[in-house]
C-alpha cells in the first residue's frame, strides 16, 4: 500500500491498537494464521466481553475468513512489522534523576576511598624498613695526652673482589665493594669513632670529609662516667676521613680510638607493593574521568 493511499485515520487507528498490550497480542497470535474467536480467549485468559472489546478496537488490522476467524488484514500485518522493529531494538537503560545522583556519588566515593587506601597503604610499605646485618672494619689505637693527635680513615671501593683493611697507628686504609644500591635493598656506610678516655681529661676533637670540609667538631671538659663519646657520619662518598684531637690529661696516655667503618645493611621487601599501591591511585581517578569524559561526549 503506497504512503499516500493511508489516511490520517488509518494511522491513528494502528497507534491507537499498538498501544495496548492486549490488541498487540491479539496481532501476535493472529500471525500463524486465522484463530476462532475462542480460541483467541483461551490465549488471553480474559473475559469475553473485553475480548469482543479489543476486536473492535483493532477495526481495519484485522479481518474476518469465510468460516468466521479472525485473520490479520494487509494493514494489520503492516502494524505487525513495525511492531516487531520496535521490539527488536533494546532501548537504553534510562535511570531516573536520582538513581544517576546516587549511583555517581558511590561511584566517586568509592574511587576516592581507592586512592587514599592506596596512598595510606603505599606510604606504610615504603616505611616499612628492617635494618639487617652489615660489614664492620674496626681498629683500636691508644691516644696521648697533651699533643696533637690525628689519624685517617681512608675508604676505598672495589668493583670486585673481597673486602679487607690494614692499619696501624697512624690510619687504617679499608677497601670494600660499592654498597648495594636496589629498591628494595640497600647499604649505607658510616665512619665510626669512638673514643674512652679519663674523666678527668680535656678534649677538642674534630673530623673532616676528603675535601677537608668540618663534619664534626666538638669540645668537652667534663665527661660523664663512663666518659665514652662516638660519632658515626654517614659516608657520601670514598676517600681518606681526618680525625683530630687535643686531650689534655694527667696521664701521658689518657684513653683509646677505635676507628673504621661500618657498613649498615636495610631492606624494604614491599616497595613493589607501595608503587603498586601508588600507580593504582593516580591510575582510577583518570580511568572514571575518562569514562564519564566518553559519556559525555556520546550524549552530545
Amino acid at each position: 500500500m503506497a504512503e499516500e493511499e493511508i489516511s490520517e485515520e488509518t494511522y491513528s487507528l494502528i497507534f491507537n491498537s499498538l498501544k495496548h498490550p492486549i490488541r498487540r497480542n491479539i496481532l501476535r497470535m493472529l500471525v500463524d494464521g486465522p484463530l476462532a474467536f475462542s480460541e483467541i480467549l483461551n490465549g488471553l485468559s480474559i473475559d469475553s466481553a473485553h475480548m469482543t472489546y479489543h476486536l473492535e478496537q483493532l477495526g481495519e488490522l484485522i479481518a474476518r475468513t469465510s468460516d468466521g476467524k479472525y485473520k490479520l488484514s494487509s494493514i494489520g500485518i503492516a502494524a505487525k512489522n513495525l511492531m516487531s522493529r520496535v521490539e527488536e531494538q533494546t532501548p537504553p537503560s534510562v535511570l531516573l534523576p536520582k538513581k544517576r545522583i546516587i549511583l555517581n556519588t558511590v561511584t566517586l566515593s568509592a574511587v576516592v576511598l581507592l586512592v587514599f587506601a592506596s596512598i595510606y597503604a603505599s606510604l606504610h610499605w615504603y616505611g616499612h624498613v628492617n635494618e639487617t646485618s652489615g660489614y664492620a672494619a674496626l681498629t683500636s689505637v691508644p691516644i696521648p695526652a697533651n699533643q696533637s693527635f690525628s689519624y685517617d680513615v681512608t675508604i676505598v671501593y672495589l668493583e670486585s673482589g673481597p673486602s679487607r683493611y690494614k692499619d696501624d697507628n697512624e690510619s687504617i686504609n679499608i677497601e670494600v665493594p660499592r654498597p648495594l644500591e636496589t629498591p628494595t635493598e640497600w647499604e649505607r656506610d658510616h665512619v665510626r669513632l669512638a673514643i674512652d678516655i679519663d674523666s678527668s681529661s680535656f678534649i677538642h676533637i674534630r673530623l673532616y670529609d676528603p675535601h677537608g670540609n668540618l663534619v664534626e667538631n666538638h669540645t668537652r671538659d667534663s665527661l660523664p662516667y663512663p666518659p665514652f663519646m662516638f660519632w658515626d657520619p654517614e659516608i657520601r662518598e670514598a676517600g681518606t676521613y681526618r680525625f683530630e684531637a687535643n686531650i689534655v690529661s694527667e696521664q701521658p696516655y689518657c684513653g683509646t680510638l677505635e676507628a673504621g667503618m661500618i657498613r649498615k645493611g636495610f631492606e624494604n621487601p614491599y616497595y613493589y607493593y607501595g608503587t603498586a599501591g601508588l600507580v593504582l591511585s593516580a591510575v582510577c581517578p583518570t580511568v572514571v574521568l575518562l569514562f564519564w569524559a566518553v559519556k559525555r561526549g556520546k550524549k552530545r
